[in-house]
């Protein structure tokens, strides 16, 4: 058998650089006495043995030229591993552009949480998926009554959401990148949909908008039991500053899905 190239995607002294410096950080982790939950763990280890022929590979045999290839196993997570979130970011990004969201004007942002509310849904994904559909059911009702305003009825809209739930400090900041369609869909007569613009929102649309969300996450925490009222003070001066920081922090970009 004659093979053709290396036998792993990393060095070999690189990989065990890498492991023990990864060994060593989880130690001191452990030796403070905080712990660390298992799944990290498990996701780190895996993470070491990515691209590393000693851990498993495949061997791909080619008939016209004789040679044979060694092709290691990777992790494929999603967290600590920049070789595998790279791949995965990059063939999301494909399938989106190509096969899911049309050639019109996408407006992107970024939508984070009050500190009292992130941790909550930090563990707890049904939470989560629940307030992440109270944003999106809100920026759809902004949407339909512009196009509404504009004489556009029965509108439809569009978004694609993506959860992260970790911060540039790799601290617990669960939040949602989103893109949405900047405009509606109307079909009439049976005819096939057209897009129609909407005007870019204002300051006043945004506050609009971030008083509508926060309103509706206390009452989804309220009727959950996760909280009592508004003598509940960490969670609603969260709430309370929230319309603040969406203002603060802009009105989202503009850009256009380009497909080639």
């Amino acid at each position: 058998m004659q093979v053709d190239g290396t036998l792993g995607r990393i060095p070999r002294s690189i990989g065990i650089a890498r492991r023990c410096s990864a060994e060593l950080a989880i130690h001191e982790v452990q030796k403070r006495d905080r712990g660390m939950p298992a799944f990290v763990e498990e996701e780190f280890r895996s993470f070491l043995k990515c691209g590393i022929a000693e851990f498993g590979f495949l061997r791909l045999h080619c008939d016209t030229c004789g040679k044979d290839r060694l092709l290691p196993f990777s992790c494929k997570n999603r967290a600590f591993c920049p070789s595998c979130g790279g791949r995965r970011m990059a063939d999301t990004a494909a399938h989106l552009v190509n096969r899911v969201i049309p050639a019109v004007p996408v407006r992107q942002g970024v939508f984070s949480l009050p500190y009292a509310l992130r941790f909550r849904v930090a563990f707890d994904s049904e939470l989560l998926s629940k307030v992440l559909g109270v944003l999106i059911e809100s920026v759809f009702g902004y949407l339909k009554r512009r196009a509404q305003d504009s004489g556009i009825p029965k509108a439809k809209c569009g978004a694609v959401a993506f959860i992260q739930r970790f911060g540039s400090a790799l601290n617990v900041n669960p939040h949602a990148h989103i893109l949405v369609l900047d405009g509606v869909y109307v079909a009439v007569n049976g005819e096939a949909p057209r897009f129609y613009s909407i005007r870019p929102p204002d300051m006043k649309d945004v506050t609009e908008v971030a008083g509508r969300v926060a309103t509706r996450h206390f009452t989804l925490l309220f009727d959950a039991g996760l909280i009592h009222g508004r003598e509940d003070g960490s969670f609603w001066r969260g709430i309370s500053g929230f319309a603040e920081n969406c203002i603060q922090s802009g009105v989202g970009r503009r850009c256009t899905c380009a497909h080639f």
